[in-house]
């Protein structure tokens, strides 16, 4: 075939255009006001919200009455074992309770109730089966109550912008009342300990006690409060296992040293024509007696297996801790979206001694409870302004430095434009991208989180907007540089390849959980809280950004999620939150076709369940695979080869081997194999098919396979424009990432040669 011939562009090559991930099955809901007017909904809603008002007020004084007719020590203990456990297999499988079941706000809220009545006034009467159950309902019923009462306030939202505050409002009380984790256990504790450590001089001085050890203890409260509970459930087991009604007794008997008569029971029970089953539960039943009083434990006991002076430890677990009686004053109203209980979980007993079912609440509000131990003068001048900056900057640098080891970086980096300064946190040059990272460490105001639109809107402006338009600065001034090709001495100081930088992604990193507002800025542009050009970029808090890197092991997949991350900030409309995010990135790679450009909202929620399994277990000390991105293996090992070679701008090349779905390389593989069985064949043909497009429309790009022999080495290069060259004239590609293979090469794997080309601007 003569060269002339071979580089004609009439014939068409083979096009497998990108779709919809076959992965992923979106499904619509239906809008159940669609067709009503604005005016019918907004009355519709208010009148719910006034009948749940009616219902919230009955549920309120019922619930308090039946909180002061039991034990509350019982009532709490069954609601925490029953309501907080779930169960594990070696593999680190968790069981799923299909049943509605009540959550740790609920056992929080009936602990604060509780701590409203002194010990005079409260009830020794354990609580019965059925009381247990009545208590269970309302709880679930009363928690929704709550939250549909406020539907009345939809007689204000008159406006699309006020109905977008209020829906951010009712986001952030959602939130507050009913979410709790904002890391995996494992990494609150770290990430706490990293924090306070460097704090130790402070506490010990306001509280004769370092804070990482206070953190010891409540972690030894949640170990022991799990060990309670699994050796309860290996006991019962045991008596669950016995085949005859004296079985049951004897054992039961012999585990818990009851005394009376094992015969006397067994005969008592016979009589009265108790079956097996009966008799097991009526022994689960009575055991629940004893639970309450595996939740009590002496200051001594906790100073001694910690190694801990006693005096210190009281002056620390005084100021965490409520006595019967304390919060009598205080509105059970307001413990949905203000529990004291959240800073102070230990209930300190007449006895002396000290009560806790729930120690987890300590790590669920880890960085206000410490707080509070300290003066507001000490809190602002030396953790706010001082420690939490410089804490969150080093985390930022200590992870991207291990996320790109072989990048290169600028901390704290100082410039001026128009000669006003200003400073940026983090820079990384990462090949031909440049990595801008803004850190906020600021704490959430409490009031923010209980919706109160003043302080939403000026933490939301503080955390969330200002970094990004800082940002979103040094990025204008890097391109304006670029394009002036004028570098002025303060930029040559960063001992970055400027020239090389072809792409700029933007990130900040926030030290708390915003209410997981953070995972969507852009949704915040309806409020008119900020401005209409406003340039939102992913904000992730630096818990969740420890496991997304932690996940993604490759440096082109950490790359790609961020890369992409901001993109779907830009025009993607979703629920759900940053490990969602990942859990989707996980299932799709984040090519989700059209769905990402369509003015729906994509729910989620849910996603991120194979990661919190992985976590979960691993809390537990039970390895497990880890979640990972699907990908064949050619496409694997292409990405490790150019990460090996690093060739200028193989970053991009690697984004866009990734932008390509599953389902695409599969069919990718597929076809470049026939292909290749063709070019052997029909080489010397005039125009036979040696190549194959892969089209991109939504990123705008397209992927091409390309096959020749040997003795057509010459022409590669030749191939390979014209391979672009069409997807040029047959997509709307802006770029074309073509992939050589020599097919007579036995060494070819997993490719040959590569190139990118730009549309007017040949190869790259």
């Amino acid at each position: 075939m003569s060269k002339k011939k071979h580089n004609k562009r009439n014939k068409k090559k083979p096009i497998i255009s990108s779709k919809d991930s076959e992965a992923l099955v979106f499904t619509q809901l239906n809008n159940p006001f669609s067709g009503l007017s604005q005016e019918t909904i907004a009355e519709m809603l208010i009148e719910a919200g006034r009948s749940h008002e009616i219902e919230f007020k009955e549920s309120l004084e019922k619930l308090v009455e039946k909180i002061n007719s039991v034990d509350v020590l019982h009532l709490l203990s069954l609601l925490a074992v029953y309501g907080l456990t779930v169960g594990m297999t070696e593999t680190g499988k968790t069981s799923k309770n299909k049943n509605p079941t009540i959550h740790q706000a609920h056992v929080e809220l009936v602990q604060a109730i509780a701590l409203r009545s002194s010990t005079s006034e409260q009830s020794s009467e354990p609580i019965q089966p059925h009381q247990f159950q009545e208590m269970w309902d309302l709880l679930i019923s009363f928690e929704a109550a709550f939250n549909f009462k406020r539907l009345v306030q939809t007689k204000n939202a008159n406006t699309d912008q006020k109905r977008e505050i209020l829906q951010i409002q009712e986001w952030l009380r959602l939130h507050t009342t009913i979410v709790r984790n904002w890391g995996y256990f494992k990494r609150v504790i770290s990430i706490a300990k990293r924090l306070y450590s460097g704090l130790a001089p402070l506490f010990i001085i306001s509280v004769g006690l370092e804070a990482t050890s206070i953190i010891d203890v409540f972690e030894s409260l949640v170990i022991y409060v799990e060990e309670v509970n699994n050796e309860r459930f290996r006991q019962i087991k045991t008596v669950f296992k016995t085949r005859t009604i004296e079985e049951a007794i004897k054992t039961y008997h012999e585990i818990y040293l009851l005394p009376g008569s094992v015969e006397e029971a067994t005969a008592f029970l016979t009589e009265r024509g108790a079956t097996l089953k009966e008799v097991h539960f009526l022994i689960l039943s009575h055991s629940e007696l004893f639970i309450a009083e595996k939740f009590s434990f002496t200051l001594e006991a906790i100073a001694s297996s910690m190694n801990i002076e006693p005096v210190a430890l009281e002056c620390a677990l005084s100021k965490l801790s409520y006595q019967f009686g304390d919060l009598k004053d205080s509105n059970p109203e307001h413990f949905f979206l203000a529990n004291p209980v959240w800073t102070k979980p230990l209930i300190k007993l007449p006895t002396g001694e000290y009560f806790c079912v729930i120690p987890q609440v300590f790590f669920s509000f880890i960085f206000q409870a410490l707080d509070s131990l300290l003066s507001a003068e000490e809190l602002k001048r030396e953790v706010q302004d001082k420690h939490r900056p410089k804490f969150l900057e080093n985390e930022i640098k200590q992870l991207f430095t291990q996320a790109f080891p072989q990048a290169v970086f600028k901390q704290n980096f100082k410039w001026k434009d128009l000669n006003v300064e200003y400073e940026s946190d983090f820079l990384m040059q990462i090949d031909s991208y440049l990595l801008i990272v803004e850190a906020k460490s600021g704490a959430v105001s409490r009031s923010a989180l209980r919706g109160a639109p003043g302080s939403a809107k000026d933490d939301i402006q503080e955390l969330l907007v200002s970094p990004a338009i800082q940002s979103k600065r040094f990025a204008d001034k890097i391109m304006e540089l670029k394009a002036k090709q004028v570098f002025p001495e303060t930029f040559q100081a960063l001992n970055f390849d400027l020239n090389a930088i072809q792409i700029i992604i933007r990130l900040s990193v926030i030290l708390e959980d915003f209410a997981t507002i953070q995972s969507q800025v852009s949704r915040l542009k309806d409020t008119g809280w900020i401005d209409e050009n406003f340039s939102a970029t992913p904000t992730i808090a630096l818990a969740d950004l420890e496991v997304v890197f932690d996940i993604l092991t490759s440096v082109p997949q950490k790359i790609h999620y961020l890369v992409r991350r901001a993109e779907l900030e830009e025009h993607m409309q979703y629920q759900g939150d940053e490990l969602d995010l990942l859990g989707l990135y996980l299932k799709t790679g984040f090519n989700l076709g059209k769905e990402e450009f369509e003015p729906k909202e994509l729910i989620i929620s849910g996603m991120a369940e194979k990661v919190d399994e992985y976590y979960v277990a691993l809390d537990q000390g039970i390895i497990r695979k880890k979640p990972s991105l699907e990908l064949i293996k050619w496409w694997k090992d292409i990405q490790l080869r150019i990460e090996e070679r690093c060739p200028y701008r193989w970053s991009e090349v690697a984004v866009m081997l990734l932008n390509v779905s599953l389902d695409d390389q599969g069919k990718a593989e597929r076809e470049f194999k026939i292909l290749t069985r063709n070019v052997k064949k029909n080489w010397r043909q005039s125009e036979h098919i040696n190549s194959i497009i892969m089209h991109l429309p939504q990123r705008r790009e397209a992927v091409g396979l390309l096959a020749f022999r040997e003795s057509q080495q010459d022409q590669r290069r030749q191939f390979m424009q014209n391979l672009a060259g069409q997807s040029f004239s047959e997509t709307n590609a802006e770029r074309c990432l073509v992939i050589g293979v020599n097919i007579d090469d036995q060494n070819w794997y997993p490719y040959s040669l590569l190139g990118v080309f730009q549309r007017n601007s040949g190869n790259i």
